[in-house]
């Protein structure tokens, strides 16, 4: 897990810097901000997993700087760390998806808690994206070998609304042959340097490419 510290107070900084990195061997991290802009700057050029954000920062302060990176990457948590016990910042700040809010001076206990929930958050982000490219590849499958049946099956015109809305056309590649090896490194060289949108299909001893088209010459 990447952590990005944005806090104006030195000492604050690495105080937690140095806590995480003494107790946490999994989490490395990556940078510190001194201010909203250093913070959206950073978060953009080195892509944390989480933030801990300072709300009271010059400039650009901790919300706004939310706000920004937010737009940006909404994939990103936040923990909010404040000398002001503010259930305005607060309420602001759920929207944003922020997992916690702690006070200065920050107690270890609720550092710990606070990364462990964050991470946990993420594993699950982690683990529910990985079920939703499953879902993906299945129905890609499902859907390019209806299109190889004549006539359709019932369904391959809606997995084909919900793949590939605006496909208007399209075309078949079959490669065959008896090595594998020759086969994965087909697959290789056209996803490596077909730039169309394309769906593949292994299928025992030949690999199947369908070309999808948005237009219908």
């Amino acid at each position: 897990m990447r952590v990005l510290i944005a806090e104006d107070e030195l000492i604050e900084r690495k105080a937690m810097r140095k806590f995480i990195e003494e107790n946490f061997s999994e989490i490395q991290v990556v940078g510190e901000a001194v201010n909203g802009r250093k913070a959206i700057e950073q978060a953009q050029l080195l892509s944390p997993n989480v933030i801990f954000m300072d709300v009271k920062m010059p400039g650009i302060d901790g919300l706004e700087a939310i706000k920004q990176i937010y737009n940006y990457d909404s994939s990103i948590k936040f923990i909010m760390i404040s000398a002001y016990d503010s259930f305005d910042y607060a309420k602001q700040a759920m929207a944003y998806g922020i997992k916690d809010y702690i006070l200065k001076p920050g107690k270890k206990e609720e550092i710990v808690k606070a990364l462990l929930r964050v991470k946990k958050d993420i594993e699950n982000d982690r683990q529910q994206q990985k079920e939703r490219d499953r879902s993906k590849e299945w129905l890609k499958e499902r859907f390019i070998n209806g299109i190889m049946h004549h006539p359709l099956p019932k369904d391959t015109l809606q997995i084909k609304r919900k793949l590939y809305p605006e496909m208007k056309s399209g075309f078949f590649l079959v490669f065959m042959t008896d090595d594998n090896h020759d086969l994965h490194k087909i697959r290789i060289e056209i996803e490596k340097n077909i730039d169309h949108q394309f769906v593949l299909l292994d299928k025992e001893n030949h690999l199947v490419v369908c070309m999808i088209a948005y237009d219908s010459k």
